[in-house]
């Protein structure tokens, strides 16, 4: 039986609202953070979200992607929000990244598999790997690590 994803409840300036991070929501996130941020070639949300989970463990989250996700969130609920429209929304930034955080970790990350964004990337990163012969070339090896 498919795992259904749980709202998490964040609270904003006019009330709380429940945050859904489906294959919608990812997607749209996806697009706004490549676009917003000029990634070419773009990156995939699961290596966009990999790398900010490490910043957000150094206490270095991008507000950019927080607003993002947030946003993506509440689509579902609410089509017409906007981006800006959310960051005036927020009014408690720990608060939020907590919930982002608990999100993530529940209805994307837990719903797919716990180690899905390392998976990809690790698969990502073993097709850019130069090979000789077959096997990798040692000179490459921490290149893409």
């Amino acid at each position: 039986m498919p795992k259904v994803i749980e709202p998490i409840m964040l609270e904003l300036r006019d009330g709380p609202r429940p945050m859904v991070f489906d294959m919608a929501a990812a997607i749209s996130a996806q697009r706004a953070l490549n676009k917003l941020r000029g990634y070419d070639p773009p990156k995939s949300i699961f290596a966009i979200i990999d790398a900010e989970m490490k910043s957000i463990e150094e206490f270095s989250i991008d507000l950019d992607f927080l607003t993002v996700l947030i946003w993506a969130s509440l689509l579902d609920g609410e089509p017409d929000l906007t981006i800006e429209k959310t960051q005036k929304q927020i009014i408690n930034l720990g608060e939020a990244i907590k919930q982002v955080v608990t999100m993530l970790r529940t209805n994307f990350l837990g719903a797919q598999g716990d180690n899905i964004a390392e998976d990809i990337n690790a698969t990502e990163k073993k097709k850019k790997k130069p090979k000789a012969n077959g096997h990798l070339d040692a000179r490459h090896s921490q290149e893409f690590t």
